[in-house]
């Protein structure tokens, strides 16, 4: 796989990812636990999704090497 290829590949991971925390601070401020305070106040929230984008292009950068 070249720069190209993962570029593509993880674009559509990247947008997912973006798409799933922007639902998470939605749903966060509607049921009232989002904190304006801090910039790391809300990190926790997003841990699980967090998570998972990083491992997906862990894998991509992997097959870079």
């Amino acid at each position: 796989m070249n720069r190209e290829e993962a570029s593509r590949e993880a674009k559509p991971m990247l947008e997912k990812w973006r798409d799933q925390k922007d639902q998470i601070e939605k749903e966060a401020r509607k049921n009232g636990l989002w904190k304006d305070m801090g910039l790391d106040s809300n990190n926790k929230l997003f841990k699980d999704a967090d998570f998972d984008a990083k491992e997906k292009l862990k894998n991509i950068q992997f097959l870079l090497l």
